[in-house]
């Protein structure tokens, strides 16, 4: 029991105590100073992160100059080849040196089908052969009058085989690079009556009379 009167006698004079040196101001400042008792409160010991700045990330850093059209933007060549064909020479007028009259020279290749003899079919031909006009064809049972000429003179080889006239004689006599131009006769109201073929301006080949495909030779004009 005397213990423990003497530990609360202890306890409360030392609360007397304390109370006394904080009594004197109120400042736990004031009464460090008057007993000399320092705390160490240095930067080093209590520091505060410093704030890190953030990324500057102004319109300097990403501005049109820095992200240009030409950085992002992918340039496009383009290149255009222009492809120039020869076009065919068209014209409506029939070449004077055409115009006249061609005869019948022999069957050059004879039809698949036909309604008659091959030896019919040279005869009809020979009565009247064909003639060229200014604007008129006239031929054994056909005459135009007003007639209307398409006249290709860059016509082909290629040109004479659409119509199924076969071309490998003709290579021979007259060459692989021979002048060919086609002749379309067509009516006035433009029914297409049959197409002709010119070969170095000398020999015209023609279907004729029971579907015979025919060659012919300018008559030489009497004067």
């Amino acid at each position: 029991m005397i213990k423990k009167r003497i530990i609360c006698c202890l306890l409360c004079a030392l609360t007397a105590l304390s109370l006394c040196a904080c009594g004197n101001s109120g400042d736990l400042e004031t009464y460090l100073q008057q007993h000399n008792v320092q705390l160490d409160t240095s930067e080093s010991d209590v520091s505060v992160p410093e704030a890190t700045s953030p990324t500057d990330v102004s319109g300097s850093d990403v501005s049109g100059s820095d992200v240009s059209a030409s950085d992002t933007t992918e340039t496009t060549t383009t290149t255009t080849t222009t492809t120039t064909t020869a076009a065919a020479a068209q014209t409506d007028t029939l070449p004077e040196q055409y115009i006249g009259s061609w005869e019948v020279i022999s069957i050059y290749q004879e039809a698949a089908a036909s309604d008659i003899t091959a030896d019919e079919a040279l005869r009809r031909e020979q009565l009247a052969g064909i003639t060229f006009g200014s604007s008129s064809f006239d031929r054994s049972g056909e005459n135009i009058r007003d007639a209307v000429f398409s006249v290709n003179t860059k016509a082909t080889y290629t040109d004479m085989e659409r119509f199924g006239i076969s071309t490998q004689p003709l290579t021979g006599p007259f060459g692989s690079d021979a002048k060919i131009t086609s002749v379309e006769i067509r009516t006035a109201d433009g029914m297409v009556c049959t197409t002709v073929f010119f070969i170095n301006d000398t020999t015209l080949i023609a279907f004729g009379s029971g579907m015979n495909v025919f060659t012919y030779e300018q008559m030489a004009a009497v004067g």
